[in-house]
């Protein structure tokens, strides 16, 4: 017996998991208009937006840096960045480069600075403004050049786009977006299929999430710069 000896299925185009929801949901695919895909389409966007307020998803989370300007005390992000889950700066001196974490605090921490243009040698707190257009503010700014901001955030997925594109998501991911599909798809066509299909939708997304997560020991730690 042989294998397939390929490992594509990740890279399922997106018609493919409309037709497995449509089916999910007692649709013959033979019959679907052009009206019936788009309204999947919307259906995936809804899904994926309202995913984006569970929490972080490993494979959503990427690296961004900012080279911080002497005095500049916020810069806006991109609107597609919905959390921060870390942040350090570097700096680097003969050619070694020394990271240290920043830490977030609140708004109303902010807000309590009493100098928020105090200058320093690198920041070492900030405070992310959640707004439409995302802002970082920090805390101290620097007061001369040399110093890069990094951060790991949490970005929404990519719209659904052609129903030939294949989803913003891993491989691990694909039976969670056809059963959420499958239930946002009852709404509107199979009431009567609705309960049974959210229940199975809702199984899926927590194996997901729960298996999409970092496996490390857990420690706990002083912060010296909370005091």
């Amino acid at each position: 017996m042989t294998t397939s000896g390929t490992y594509t299925f990740g890279d399922t185009e997106q018609i493919d998991i409309i037709t497995e929801a449509y089916e999910r949901v007692g649709r013959n695919p033979g019959t679907l208009s052009s009206n019936d895909i788009d309204s999947a389409r919307r259906s995936i966007n809804y899904m994926f937006s309202d995913w984006a307020n569970n929490g972080p998803n490993l494979w959503a989370v990427d690296l961004q840096s900012i080279t911080l300007l002497p005095g500049v005390l916020y810069y806006d992000l991109e609107p597609r960045t919905v959390s921060i889950l870390q942040v350090y700066t570097r700096t680097t001196s003969g050619g070694q480069n020394t990271d240290l974490m920043m830490s977030p605090i609140s708004r109303a921490e902010y807000d309590a600075i009493p100098n928020k243009a105090q200058l320093g040698q690198r920041p070492f707190q900030y405070y992310f403004q959640r707004t439409i257009t995302p802002r970082l503010y920090i805390w101290q700014a620097p007061q001369s050049a040399g110093v890069t901001l990094f951060y790991h955030r949490m970005k929404i997925q990519e719209d659904a786009g052609a129903f030939t594109d294949s989803m913003d998501a891993p491989n691990r991911w694909m039976e969670a977006i056809a059963a959420g599909l499958a239930a946002k798809l009852a709404v509107k066509f199979a009431p009567d299929r609705l309960e049974f299909l959210q229940g199975l939708a809702d199984g899926a997304y927590n194996r997901a999430a729960a298996e999409d997560r970092e496996r490390v020991p857990l420690r706990i730690t002083i912060n010296p710069w909370g005091y």
